[in-house]
């Protein structure tokens, strides 16, 4: 996809440039070693989203967001952040039924096994509220994420 086309190609061109993000921030980044390059590149591609933001979101802010994303596979989750990212900018034109649907599974069957930082990052973002994936829970949800929460 060309440049203009990422600066203008509506929906799609938010997921190329999503995408095109993701890749360059997996591949590129330096980070602690503990995280892995598909966490580089989500993190790279949110808070490049994000960059023009003043004042900047906090770090934490950003790992909690990206929560859901982290626990699906990784081409999925790319996928899925990039449909939140349209979301954001575009919301009549965000998929957001097959979003809310991918954001649902990934907490109903994955939190409960994922580590105790993404576990106590849900809970967190469930009481602080204002994460834009929150807005897609049930109650069932919720509730898997209030269980999970380490003690």
């Amino acid at each position: 996809m060309g440049f203009f086309n990422k600066l203008f190609g509506g929906p799609e061109g938010i997921r190329e440039t999503t995408r095109e993000s993701y890749r360059e921030h997996r591949r590129t980044a330096q980070g602690p070693h503990s995280l892995s390059a598909h966490e580089r590149g989500l993190y790279g591609a949110l808070t490049s989203h994000y960059a023009a933001e003043r004042p900047p979101r906090p770090e934490i802010q950003i790992w909690t967001e990206l929560i859901p994303f982290l626990l699906m596979d990784e081409e999925e989750g790319v996928e899925a952040l990039a449909e939140l990212v349209v979301g954001e900018e575009l919301p009549l034109e965000a998929r957001t039924a097959w979003l809310g649907d991918r954001i649902r599974w990934a907490i109903r069957e994955r939190l409960a096994t994922a580590n105790e930082s993404l576990r106590s990052g849900a809970a967190r973002a469930l009481r602080q509220g204002h994460r834009p994936w929150l807005a897609f829970l049930t109650p069932t949800e919720k509730e898997v994420i209030l269980e999970s929460a380490p003690e």
